[in-house]
């Protein structure tokens, strides 16, 4: 007999006791069992209906087959249709910290995850001002997080922060107790900028970040590659092995590691058969050491991975690749190229940069200020563009680059690269460039940096940024510089004198994590 068919007296008996319908003994369930009788499969319950005295002996420990078509893995048992748990605590245990001990400002958090959810740990190390890392879905058991972008030397907070909004009841995101630890100190050798200033506002907003490189130049032998903030202080840095320089350290193609030229030739020795390119994480993982034999200035990476490089030869370079596979061979003789076109020059490059749009190289030779594109699949030369015989000229002698680094193609599809301001000038600058394919000729349409009083004798380039903005990399000077459209400086980093290599602007430092 069903409890909605006694007499009053016993529904009054009810509001008193509670009615017994033939519930479990699920004690993880949070809801009446409205389908023990019917539609539990699993053999083990001995319900019977025998009236009034309507009894459950189900004696399981939910060790039944689940029949609701739903994965008994979640914070409850699921097999009875009722909702999930309600977490209003994060489900973590042994909540720890340290740093890495190959960078000093890496910081692991790591703690066991009790339930499964979308976790992330949340540090500050300014007032008021928290950062996150990446959220990652997982399953319960070990984590580990790592902080990034705190400077050396600085205490950080962090918490850890579950949210199961999609496999349990939770109200938003569960933060754990705060804990605090303190980065390493950064030696005192270390490229520490002089100042830096700038106006917030002006800033480009995808750019929180730069990667750079630069050589000590009182000791002529320390090199460091390292990242700086907004406020130019260093939040990653890796001292390299003496008598070891980096003039063209950048992202991967993919963007997920970072790679280091290991330079033994203008480090001094002049030996460029022991120069390679190495592939680390920020952790300071080093994943692989490519070969490079001959290196001495730029390379480049494709998109499947190959390294490509330019090898000296005495007098001559010759463009290598290595496959991914580490086979090596040779694409593109500088001296053929001198020798086609009548030419009596030597042959010495300062930037190498692969095109995906057109599967091309350009290959930049200071020695005859002139910069060649080259087919990336033939080795065939299709165009070159400076002072060379044969070259795309200038709209008017004025507007000539000198002694150009660091150029390549933007996605408007002109030239932008770093010259100086004339034949044998005093002041390095900023040229763009439109081509005009007709009459073979550049046309400086943008230029910075003139009567700015700011040399620099060897390398430097230009990027133009994702907000429209240029960022200025003044090499052997030591400067950095980001400059608006308008002309306006926005950003300057000083580092008076110290030989900077290559520098490029992130948004986002975990994209180099593992």
């Amino acid at each position: 007999m069903r409890c909605s068919s006694l007499l009053p007296v016993l529904l009054l008996s009810m509001l008193l006791t509670g009615c017994d319908d033939g519930k479990g003994d699920d004690t993880g369930d949070t809801t009446p069992d409205t389908t023990d009788a019917s539609d539990d499969t699993d053999g083990a319950d001995d319900d019977t209906d025998d009236g009034a005295d309507d009894t459950d002996d189900d004696t399981d420990d939910d060790t039944d087959d689940d029949t609701d078509g739903t994965d008994d893995t979640g914070p409850t048992d699921t097999d009875t249709g009722g909702p999930p748990a309600s977490f209003t605590t994060p489900q973590v245990s042994g909540v720890t910290a340290r740093v890495n001990d190959t960078i000093g400002s890496v910081v692991h958090v790591i703690w066991d995850q009790l339930e499964p959810g979308s976790v992330w740990v949340e540090f500050s190390f300014e007032d008021g001002i928290w950062q996150r890392s990446p959220a990652v879905d997982t399953a319960a058991g070990p984590q580990e997080h790592l902080l990034l972008g705190v400077p050396f030397d600085t205490a950080v907070t962090y918490r850890v922060v579950n949210d199961f909004s999609a496999t349990a009841q939770s109200d938003g995101p569960l933060l754990d107790v705060e804990a605090a630890i303190t980065t390493d100190i950064l030696s005192t050798r270390a490229p520490y900028p002089l100042s830096v200033s700038g106006d917030a506002d002006g800033w480009d907003p995808d750019t929180d970040y730069v990667f750079l490189t630069m050589q000590d130049s009182d000791s002529g032998a320390l090199c460091w590659a390292f990242i700086i903030d907004r406020e130019g202080r260093i939040v990653w840095a890796w001292e390299m092995d003496r008598f070891t320089i980096s003039m063209h350290a950048q992202p991967s193609y993919d963007g997920d590691h970072m790679l280091i030229d290991i330079n033994t030739y203008w480090s001094g020795l002049f030996d460029a058969e022991s120069s390679s390119v190495i592939r680390m994480t920020l952790d300071g993982e080093i994943l692989e050491t490519v070969p490079t034999p001959g290196l001495h200035h730029p390379f480049t990476e494709l998109d499947d991975g190959s390294i490509a490089w330019a090898a000296i030869d005495r007098y001559n370079e010759k463009l290598m690749v290595s496959d991914p596979s580490g086979t090596i061979s040779e694409l593109w003789d500088c001296a053929e190229f001198v020798d086609a076109i009548g030419a009596s020059e030597y042959c010495g490059s300062n930037t190498l940069r692969w095109d995906p749009r057109d599967d091309t190289f350009l290959y930049s030779f200071y020695s005859m200020e002139t910069m060649v594109q080259i087919d990336a699949s033939t080795g065939e030369t299709l165009r070159y563009f400076g002072h060379a015989t044969g070259a795309w000229g200038f709209a008017g002698l004025d507007q000539a680059f000198w002694w150009q680094h660091g150029g390549y193609f933007t996605e408007a599809g002109t030239l932008l690269l770093s010259s100086k301001d004339r034949n044998n000038g005093d002041e390095t600058v900023v040229n763009e460039y439109s081509l005009d394919e007709e009459t073979e000729t550049l046309s400086l349409i943008w230029s910075f940096g003139r009567d700015e009083g700011i040399y620099g004798d060897t390398m430097g380039e230009a990027h133009r940024l994702a907000g429209g903005n240029t960022l200025h990399n003044y090499g052997s000077a030591g400067h950095l510089r980001e400059i608006t459209p308008g002309g306006e400086v926005v950003w300057e980093v000083d580092w008076a004198g110290d030989f900077m290599g290559r520098s490029t602007p992130l948004a986002d430092l975990y994209a180099l994590a593992p």
